[in-house]
C-alpha cells in the first residue's frame, strides 16, 4: 500500500477484529507494520514473534538464538513485544515447546519466572525441565514442589550443601536425592 491513511487502517483493523496471519516485513509499508506491531494486530504465531525479534530486537533467530530466546525477550523487557508474550505466556510457552530446540539455555532469571509462573500449566514447565542445560543454584527458589522434585531427579541445580539439606528437609533420603548426592566426588563445605 502506498501512502496509507494508517490510523483509518487501524481504526478499521479493530472493528473488523483483523488479525494478520503473518507479514513480509521485506515488501511490507514500514509505518502500517509499525502500527500493526504497536497495536497487536498480528496473530499470535512464533512466525510473526520471531520477525518481530529480528526486526524490533535486532537478533538473528536461528537454531542457536531459539534455545534462550525468552532470555533475548527477557534482555528487551521494555519492548510491546515482551509484554505481548508476558500476558500470553501460556499460549506462547506451548508453541515455543513445540519447536525443535534440544537445550533450553536461558538465563537462571528466565528459568525461575518459567517455573514459578502459574500462568503456565504445570505439564509444560516440565517439559521446559526437560530440555534445560542449565539448573537453578538454589532449588529453594523453584516454589512448586513437583517442579523441585522434577529438578532433582535430573540433577539439575548446584551441587551444594545447601540444596542436599533442603531436599533432605523436604523430600527425605530418596533415591533421587541419593544419586544427587553421589553424583560427583567432591567435599562439601558446611558450618552447622
Amino acid at each position: 500500500i502506498v501512502n496509507p491513511m494508517i490510523d483509518k487502517l487501524i481504526a478499521s483493523f479493530h472493528v473488523l477484529g483483523v488479525k494478520f496471519k503473518s507479514t513480509d516485513y521485506k515488501i511490507s509499508n514500514e509505518e502500517l507494520l509499525e502500527a500493526i506491531y504497536q497495536n497487536g494486530l498480528y496473530e499470535f504465531n512464533l512466525v510473526n514473534i520471531y520477525m518481530f525479534i529480528e526486526k524490533k530486537i535486532g537478533v538473528s533467530v536461528n537454531a542457536f538464538t531459539k534455545k534462550h530466546i525468552l532470555s533475548i525477550l527477557n534482555d528487551n523487557q521494555g519492548t510491546i513485544l515482551w509484554a505481548y508474550i508476558k500476558d500470553n505466556i501460556s499460549d506462547f510457552m506451548k508453541m515455543y515447546l513445540n519447536e525443535e530446540v534440544d537445550t533450553y539455555t536461558d538465563s537462571i532469571e528466565v528459568v525461575l519466572y518459567i517455573l514459578n509462573n502459574d500462568n503456565i500449566e504445570i505439564e509444560d514447565r516440565k517439559r521446559y525441565i526437560s530440555k534445560l542445560g542449565l539448573g537453578v543454584f538454589v532449588i529453594s527458589e523453584v516454589t512448586n514442589q513437583q517442579l523441585q522434585e522434577e529438578l532433582l531427579s535430573r540433577k539439575l541445580m548446584e551441587y551444594s550443601f545447601e540444596n542436599i539439606l533442603y531436599c533432605f528437609e523436604n523430600f527425605g533420603l530418596n533415591k533421587e536425592l541419593i544419586a544427587f548426592i553421589n553424583s560427583k566426588q567432591c567435599t562439601l563445605n558446611y558450618v552447622i
